[in-house]
């Protein structure tokens, strides 16, 4: 999802986002065809979608960070779609269809969303807790 969101960001920002899927180790760039001449970097780990900032200094305040680039930095763009394709082969990512779970009340496991939303509907239990 959010798909339809970066659409409408980009043409209300006047911005090129560059969305890296981590779950499927690719990038796609909303905007691209505008001719816009800023370029923000957004990363989704199959849940939700964080922005992705530059630093130059750890030492330095986050405010320095870099956020904002120019659409022809291929420096950066090529530094994305690396740290995303790194991140893939970490794992470093939630595959809501696959991923296992506990329910916290009685301890059963489940395999993905689905199963997790059937047995809140059957049982009243809504807690549940990743494990690998």
């Amino acid at each position: 999802g959010g798909q339809i969101e970066l659409v409408i960001f980009s043409c209300m920002f006047e911005i090129e986002i560059v969305a890296l899927d981590v779950v499927r180790d690719v990038f796609d760039v909303y905007g691209s065809s505008s001719s816009y001449k800023r370029r923000i970097f957004v990363i989704y780990d199959g849940i939700h979608y964080d922005a992705l900032a530059f630093t130059y200094d750890k030492g330095l305040p986050e405010e320095m960070d870099m956020t904002i680039f120019s659409s022809n930095d291929d420096v950066a763009f090529q530094r994305a779609v690396t740290l995303c394709s790194m991140l893939h082969k970490e794992r470093a990512y939630t595959d809501t269809s696959n991923f296992t779970l506990r329910c916290v009340d009685c301890k059963i496991g489940l395999v993905g969303a689905g199963e997790a939303q059937c047995h809140a509907k059957e049982t009243g239990h809504s807690n549940f807790e990743e494990y690998r």
